[in-house]
């Protein structure tokens, strides 16, 4: 090759280099059409011509570039860091909106729009992110690396708005209605599935937590509660006749100003039913609108942080109902009588307000709802427990055989108590009257949160005072197990009872009921109810004036 044909390619190469590269760094950016864009560095400042909304400038230095840029009243300033010879292209945007998200501790959210997206690392469970674009925005969460299944959405509409969303973990399950197997008909959904579910293992002794034992010790612990509705201290989680720092606790103390109670956190509940499937759904966030915390809102409408459900049946001391181990049971007393003596924690505190009632139906829906999903199973006694319920036994026997083991915990004898969320007796040895669910003219009405009005036979002080028809008439054999419920945002609502007294059919649980009266709910089934006992276990044929040796109520807290 001779030299003029060397310099030849040289200098085509060069004018082709030179076309297609700067010879100084580039900043392009694009802005609105009209605006005023400027590059500065220290006491140089650049200005370009706007060609069809960008301006080109050569930078002659390297470090931070501050490019600003006015239209109007609009303006904004960003910064280009140039570190060598490219081109660096940015997008100016006069739109700034605000995505306030709640979303888990230590969550990574992500918030997408198109090709645009933005990171942010949640602080005391929020992210919030600063976006320039209106649109729809995809949400997503993840926590150590595992991310949620569910995503959500916030539309940002305006300039200068800010706009609240959610973003979590959800644990749900789904229960097939035509199966009756109570462990086949329940399948997770969500962020639980390939979960392992928790069971008592009988044999040894020991509660078996699988896959749920940090999620049970986050939402629940057991606490002394004052009567005016702080918690006094926490009770040791595996013994509470000892507190958490050890010391003794005054779990048996009818001295106490207070009760031994189970506190629950809040979370939001979704319930479903399509006919083929009831499914319910838990998350720390209000998702969407389907997303409830009934269990957790007091009568003024105000969601509290806890709900507290009494460790023991309750007890009559000095007219009090108190949630006392060792003490006998109030029993054979009204309905009105067990509310009023409930209430009375109120005056001792000096609450302005119901604060302390007798147990109603959301909480026991949330309740009963945690165990069929910890458990995979709609079979409460096969899974935790018996309770005190055969056929043999003749009374029922004093709380607190229990105080001393830990969250969970139950017997296949079926003559002794049996333990959930630190509960005992949430089913077996007594009944529990509840306030929420009556039955009028054979349909099941229910009221989710307070003010409960004092109990009477009279079906006007129910519909007078809120509760609601579920559009459920009860029908079957009174008292058989239940094969057919309703699951909607009232809760679980027992329809037909039919399938005999098999232990492992169905809800596995047991339902009476009166069409010819008004009859106020009592839970969980007493000491002589064998196979139907259970979480799901009710009674609707019962007035709220009739008193028996095997009927009792018990303390729930809710701050007023």
């Amino acid at each position: 090759m001779s030299w003029a044909e060397a310099k030849y390619i040289i200098d085509e190469v060069g004018k082709k280099i030179e076309a297609h590269a700067p010879v100084w760094p580039q900043i392009v950016v694009t802005a609105p059409t009209g605006s005023t864009v400027t590059a500065t560095q220290g006491d140089k400042v650049l200005t370009a011509e706007e060609v069809s909304g960008t301006w080109t400038f050569d930078v002659p230095t390297y470090g931070e570039w501050s490019i600003h840029a006015t239209l109007g009243e609009d303006e904004k300033t960003k910064i280009v860091n140039v570190a060598e010879v490219k081109r660096y292209t940015l997008t100016i945007t006069y739109f700034v909106a605000t995505i306030s998200v709640d979303t888990e501790e230590g969550a990574t959210v992500t918030a997408s729009i198109g090709y645009t997206s933005y990171t942010s690392q949640a602080v005391d469970g929020v992210a919030n992110f600063s976006v320039e674009m209106p649109g729809t925005y995809e949400l997503e969460c993840s926590v150590d690396g595992v991310k949620a299944v569910n995503k959500a959405y916030a539309i940002v509409e305006t300039k200068g708005s800010t706009v609240k969303a959610a973003v979590g973990f959800v644990y749900g399950y789904q229960r097939t209605k035509s199966t009756t197997d109570p462990a086949g008909r329940i399948a997770y959904t969500d962020d639980c599935v390939g979960f392992s579910p928790a069971a008592m293992d009988f044999s040894n002794s020991v509660f078996l937590y699988g896959s749920w034992e940090a999620f049970c010790t986050e939402i629940n612990r057991p606490v002394m509660l004052k009567y005016d509705g702080t918690e006094d201290y926490e009770l040791d989680r595996n013994d509470q006749t000892k507190k958490a720092d050890g010391t003794s606790s005054d779990i048996t103390s009818t001295s106490y100003g207070g009760n031994a109670m189970s506190a629950f956190k809040k979370l939001y509940v979704c319930r479903e039913d399509d006919g083929t499937y009831e499914t319910v759904k838990f998350s720390r966030f209000k998702l969407n609108d389907s997303y409830k915390a009934y269990a957790h809102t007091n009568a003024n409408g105000v969601e509290q942080d806890y709900f507290y459900y009494s460790m023991f049946k309750g007890s009559n001391v000095s007219s009090v109902l108190r949630s006392i181990a060792g003490q006998g049971v109030m029993a054979s007393q009204t309905a009105a009588t067990e509310m009023t003596y409930a209430k009375a924690n109120n005056t001792k505190g000096g609450i302005s307000g119901d604060g302390w009632n007798t147990i109603y139906k959301s909480q026991w829906d949330f309740i009963n709802d945690l165990l069929t999903l910890i458990t995979k199973s709609d079979n409460n006694q096969a899974t935790l427990g018996w309770g005190r319920c055969a056929s043999s036994n003749s009374a029922g026997i004093t709380p607190g055989g229990l105080k001393a083991k830990g969250q969970f915990f139950g017997y296949t004898d079926q003559t002794s108590s049996v333990k959930v969320f630190y509960i005992e007796d949430f089913y077996g040895n007594y009944w529990d009257r509840m306030a929420g669910m009556v039955l009028i003219g054979g349909k099941v009405y229910t009221k989710m949160t307070g003010p409960y009005p004092a109990p009477t036979n009279d079906a006007a002080t129910y519909t007078g005072a809120g509760y609601v028809d579920s559009g459920v008439t009860v029908g079957g054999t009174s008292g058989q197990i239940v094969t057919a419920a309703v699951m909607s945002e009232q809760g679980y609502i027992p329809k037909t009872a039919s399938g005999g007294t098999s232990d492992n059919t169905a809800y596995c649980d047991g339902l009476w009921f009166n069409a010819s009266q008004v009859d106020y709910a009592l839970v969980g089934g007493y000491w002589h109810n064998g196979v139907r006992v259970g979480g799901r276990c009710v009674i609707l044929d019962a007035l709220a004036s009739y008193t028996g040796a095997h009927f009792v109520s018990r303390l729930s807290y809710l701050a007023p």
